[in-house]
């Protein structure tokens, strides 16, 4: 993982693998200080198993680290590739390369996995919620990037495009993204901020047919945080203000074989307290 300014150690690690002799372990492997040269060793993981699913399994992962100099002149990290080659006695290979980026004012990443899958074993129960596959090829591409515009950070632009079209990957492969992180977005987005002032311009397009979503066309939003509108006694009084205008269209799972819906609507709120 990548830190500001910073990259993680390199972890090798392993599952069910346990050499032994009557009780007694037939070899260990130290911990070595491998020294600078090794701060760079390609090698950033390598895990093996077993599972009900998958059989064996092993996963390996490769990088290097990415340096720039600075305007100071001194060299430190800018970021890291890595590359990705698994395999699933059940399933077979995969593989992946990624990016990840973090400088002064912008960071970002983009993460690519494919699979060539061998299909879902039927006697497997935890298979039987999924329809058989329509192709071997399976993959995903995600990309995000974070921007702040000027020295002040009032100005941020934001770009992700989450492309995955095959519904159950995520389910089947990434089990901790899909319990825990939002489902995959496409969209763009400028966000301005002074003080209690504030506004964004938000443009979202749907990119995966399996998906119900909203697309935003765009949406304009501003707003004025709790400013005071009296003074003296009365400067605990206090005026919110929020404005948003959209058109948006709901778009529907393809196989529900639903008409989208467009619609617009403008809404002003003035608060005071």
């Amino acid at each position: 993982s990548i830190g500001p300014g910073r990259i993680t150690n390199w972890v090798l690690s392993a599952e069910t693998i346990r050499p032994s002799l009557s009780g007694a372990p037939v070899f260990i492997i130290p911990v070595l200080a491998l020294g600078e040269w090794a701060k760079d060793f390609p090698l950033r993981s390598l895990k093996y198993g077993r599972t009900s699913r998958y059989g064996q399994f092993v996963y390996s992962e490769f990088g290097h680290t990415i340096t720039r100099r600075n305007e100071e002149g001194k060299t430190r990290p800018w970021g890291e590739v890595r590359a990705e080659l698994d395999w699933r006695q059940a399933r077979g290979w995969a593989e992946g390369l990624d990016l990840k980026y973090d400088w002064d004012d912008y960071e970002g990443y983009l993460d690519t996995y494919f699979l060539r899958d061998q299909g879902r074993d039927p006697d497997i129960s935890y298979n039987l919620r999924f329809p058989p596959l329509p192709r071997e090829e399976r993959g995903k591409a995600h990309l995000f990037h974070r921007h702040e515009l000027d020295a002040e950070r009032r100005w941020r632009l934001e770009l992700e495009a989450y492309y995955v079209p095959d519904r159950f990957l995520i389910e089947e492969f990434f089990e901790e993204e899909f319990r825990e992180t939002k489902d995959p977005e496409s969209a763009g987005y400028v966000r301005w901020r002074d003080g209690p002032m504030g506004a964004y311009l938000y443009e979202r397009h749907r990119l995966n047919d399996w998906q119900t979503q909203n697309e935003y066309l765009p949406r304009l939003h501003f707003e004025i945080q709790a400013v005071p509108i009296l003074g003296g006694a009365l400067d605990n009084v206090y005026v919110t203000q929020r404005a948003d205008a959209v058109r948006f269209r709901r778009r529907f799972d393809e196989n529900l074989h639903l008409e989208s819906v467009d619609l617009r609507r403008a809404d002003s709120a003035t608060e005071v307290m």
